[in-house]
């Protein structure tokens, strides 16, 4: 590797060792060590102290990273929160075309059943080197687009061993913690990855019982193979999930649900679907009435909740008085004067 890439090199390694939130405050022999493992070179210490203050004050470089050392922990850490030179990086045309070559692999994977969540990823990707290439482009000193900076969430780390849990058809001993509640052990067999607001939950099978859970990732704490089990797990995952918004999958059948909207809330429904069920039922002078086939469950609540006043249930009466109840007990909230 030439050695001004190497350099550089070593500094995305540095960043990427003192932004991990799974393994907060590495110390200097982490960061060595990390990237001796990373990059299959060595350096020497004195040369890793160079590295972060070019880091910190070279105006070359234009990081200006506020890298901190915690003598309580011995490591290092970003001062910033969810600081990463990453956002100072930017793309050659070759990237580029190697990114467009990597979109147009994915672009085979869209209409197949099971990949259709990598519709609006490819999208989003797409959409973000084509901002990228004309930001970059620009000469505007200033910027021109912002896009939503996501923090990094915690049991990311998880996905690529369960993924490949579920394609060898492993069952798994998995260490999780209920909010609130000490860690217990499951024994499950993992079948499906789900996102929702930016957070990844995998629905697997109960081995004892083969009863579907869901789990949230960032609360899991450990995770074991257990091989293959005596009997292969038949669910279907995806259509356990067909009438759910969100990944809350309450107990009953699916039923006819009727929300109303007023015009602005009614817009953003038509251009951003609630459920893939959607239908507009009827136009009013007020708004608009939606229909889905959905089973009621917390998620629908919340975000029936956080369109305030422009939205009202319609039927099922069951969901109408959930919804009431907790507009009340919001309303009594305020009325006790809490600060």
């Amino acid at each position: 590797m030439a050695s001004y890439k190497f350099t550089f090199y070593r500094y995305l390694l540095i960043d990427r060792c003192i932004g991990n939130p799974y393994r907060p405050f590495p110390s200097r022999q982490a960061i060595l060590e990390h990237i001796r493992e990373s990059s299959g070179q060595e350096i020497s210490e004195r040369q890793l102290d160079y590295d972060l203050q070019e880091m910190r004050n070279s105006e070359v470089l234009g990081f200006y990273a506020p890298i901190e050392f915690s003598r309580q922990h011995n490591g290092y850490y970003y001062k910033e929160k969810g600081y990463t030179i990453g956002r100072f990086i930017r793309l050659q045309e070759q990237d580029y075309e190697a990114l467009d070559l990597a979109m147009q692999m994915l672009e085979a994977y869209r209409n197949i059943p099971g990949f259709s969540s990598l519709q609006q990823a490819i999208d989003k990707l797409r959409n973000g080197i084509d901002i990228s290439r004309q930001v970059d482009h620009s000469e505007q000193p200033q910027g021109i687009v912002q896009q939503e900076m996501l923090p990094a969430q915690e049991g990311n780390q998880w996905l690529v061993p369960v993924i490949r849990l579920i394609r060898e058809g492993h069952g798994a001993r998995m260490q999780y913690r209920k909010f609130g509640q000490e860690p217990e052990w499951y024994h499950i067999l993992p079948g499906f990855i789900r996102e929702f607001d930016n957070r990844w939950y995998l629905a697997a099978l109960l081995v004892e019982s083969r009863q579907p859970r869901v789990f949230a990732f960032d609360r899991i704490v450990g995770m074991q193979d257990a091989g293959k089990p005596a009997t292969p797990a038949e669910f279907d995952f995806p259509a356990y999930f067909t009438h759910v918004f969100g990944v809350s999958v309450e107990e009953g059948p699916p039923e006819e649900v009727e929300l109303f909207f007023d015009h602005r809330a009614a817009r953003y429904l038509l251009t951003k679907p609630l459920h893939h069920s959607q239908q507009a039922l009827c136009e009013k002078p007020e708004g608009m009435i939606f229909s889905y086939k959905l089973i009621p469950n917390r998620e629908l609540i919340n975000f029936i909740l956080s369109w305030g006043k422009n939205c009202r249930v319609i039927k099922p009466l069951s969901l109408e008085n959930q919804v009431c109840a907790e507009a009340k007990a919001i309303v009594e909230l305020y009325g006790q004067g809490v600060r």
